[in-house]
């Protein structure tokens, strides 16, 4: 039984994660069709597009009255966006990664903003609704400063729709839907059977793989040396998990926060962020050995969820 359940699990994982790469490919090409400027569409993308999966997943968990993997899964995802995604980017490419704090500073400014306010949000133990709509409304600030703080015109694109796209925007849709649901049933069953907690699998097993579209995309940008593009992505990916993929399950029901996260989970995401803040402000070159320091930390990490 364990062992179809498990293939149930990485299936829905799958097909998670490859629902949202086909989204992304038709919301653009939607979006360029009817001259919605590219830097609107890349906003959306960069920030929403590559966390649908730990969204969705998240929606579903309180659906189906297993809340705890909610925090689990922000807390594991924005662990491995920093530990894993920034690990293995300076373990593959032979030059250093450096960021420019001054372009990224907005950035950071919200990402402290999103720690303190997670922090203070999960002590109790409990996250509720009110505090999911104050997180929407700093979300909302953080875009419109963004957006503002952009410079220069941008050309609108002719693109021409592809017919396809209405078909594949869709499906995608329903897909990201299935995908969450039967990840999230065959985790409940997963945890069960092994006498795991579910925040354990959420904060490792789905965290993991619902980073991977971050994991890629900051992967091409560091291939192609444009570092502060990867920060925003994995800056902006940890401030929407904060903010909506906690936000919006808590106005369906209230999410309950495990001790295990408060305790273990928090401390390590709060190592990860001040990290990556001390590196950036100091404009430290994360080098190879940085990378093999962070990517075992998180390999630490990963053996401790499930080990405590």
């Amino acid at each position: 039984m364990l062992w179809f359940w498990l293939i149930v699990f990485v299936v829905a994982l799958i097909t998670l994660i490859k629902a949202s790469d086909f989204f992304n490919i038709a919301a653009e090409d939607i979006g360029l069709g009817y001259k919605i400027s590219p830097f609107t569409i890349g906003l959306i993308l960069l920030s929403i597009g590559t966390s649908l999966p730990e969204l969705l997943s998240s929606i579903v968990a309180v659906w189906s009255d297993a809340s705890e993997v909610v925090v689990g899964n922000v807390i594991g995802s924005n662990i491995a966006n920093i530990f894993l995604v920034l690990g293995l980017s300076a373990l593959i490419f032979k030059t250093p990664i450096v960021f420019d704090f001054k372009k990224i500073k907005l950035d950071m400014i919200f990402l402290i903003i999103s720690t303190v306010f997670l922090l203070l949000s999960v002590l109790f133990y409990v996250f509720m609704w009110w505090e999911g709509l104050i997180g929407l409304f700093l979300f909302a600030i953080y875009m419109y400063l963004l957006k503002r703080a952009s410079s220069g015109p941008r050309k609108v694109s002719d693109h021409k729709t592809k017919k396809k796209s209405f078909i594949i925007f869709p499906l995608s849709i329903v897909l990201l839907y299935v995908g969450a649901r039967y990840t999230i049933d065959a985790l409940i069953v997963i945890s069960e059977i092994l006498s795991i907690g579910r925040e354990a699998i959420a904060a490792g097993a789905i965290a993991f793989a619902t980073s991977l579209p971050e994991l890629f995309v900051s992967l091409d940008a560091f291939k192609k040396g444009k570092h502060e593009m990867a920060a925003g992505n994995i800056i902006g990916s940890c401030i929407f998990n904060t903010f909506i993929v906690m936000g919006i399950p808590s106005l369906i029901g209230s999410l309950y926060v495990p001790a295990v996260a408060v305790n273990i989970y928090l401390p390590v995401m709060i190592l990860a962020i001040a990290f990556l803040f001390f590196v950036s402000y100091k404009a430290i070159p994360i080098n190879r050995w940085w990378g093999g320091a962070i990517f075992l930390l998180y390999m630490i990490f990963i053996v401790l969820i499930f080990a405590y």
